[in-house]
């Protein structure tokens, strides 16, 4: 992940040079931007794990090692996720924190590349403690079956699906275009410069058009049991 750090910091950059164009723009209204990694909801715990993983993944800096050996056993370490969703890092957390224990053998996150074990059988057909809904039964799985399955997965969110379409917007001729994302649904603001309340913003997540702003590469979440793209993934 080392070779990430440009992109992270593009990413930074982007973000301050928004609130920068922002006050510019409105120079009688304060734009903040804020995070903080001590205050703890019900909310907010796995993002916090979630984002804590990935940066000291990218980087390296110890800093955010400790914060993770000291905090993880209350932001979700401890329990079994089965389900990775825009609500839910918990299993992204796992999965990503297992590499530096099997690569690096690092004792701490032996914890964490066990619960990436029952999350991945979780969904593997055949295994015990499978948790989704479309078969049954008990079987060991090897490693050529696991990549199969991968990708069958891969193949079903890119539009090897009952309602043949593309559950990444932006890829293949069909995709979701309106999908529950106030980023995504909200005009911006050159074609509406006047401020939207919160409450002012359902009236565009419930129209019918489609999302002014188009937000290539994200997964919905879903499908339901009918097939029916629900909600995004971030």
């Amino acid at each position: 992940m080392q070779d990430q750090i440009e992109n992270v910091r593009d990413a930074i950059r982007w973000s301050t040079d928004y609130l920068l164009k922002a006050a510019t723009t409105t120079p009688d209204t304060l734009y903040v931007q804020s995070v903080h990694f001590t205050v703890l909801t019900l909310d907010t715990k796995d993002e916090l794990l979630w984002g804590a993983s990935w940066i000291y993944i990218a980087s390296g800096i110890n800093s955010y090692r400790e914060f993770i050996k000291s905090n993880g056993h209350i932001l979700g370490a401890d329990d079994d996720g089965y389900t990775f969703s825009w609500d839910d890092k918990r299993p992204g957390t796992k999965i990503s924190l297992s590499k530096e224990f099997l690569e690096k053998n690092s004792e701490e996150f032996k914890l964490y590349k066990v619960h990436a074990d029952n999350f991945i059988c979780s969904h593997v057909p055949g295994t015990p403690t499978f948790q989704a809904q479309y078969t049954t039964g008990t079987s060991k799985s090897t490693e050529q079956h696991l990549v199969e399955l991968a990708k069958k997965q891969v193949d079903y969110f890119l539009g090897d699906n009952p309602t043949k379409m593309s559950y990444m917007v932006g890829f293949g001729e069909k995709y979701p275009k309106h999908i529950h994302l106030r980023g995504s649904s909200l005009p911006s603001i050159h074609a509406q410069p006047q401020k939207i309340s919160c409450n002012d913003g359902f009236q565009y997540l419930h129209t019918g058009s489609p999302n002014p702003n188009v937000l290539v590469g994200a997964i919905v979440g879903g499908p339901d049991s009918c097939a029916v793209t629900i909600s995004l993934m971030i």
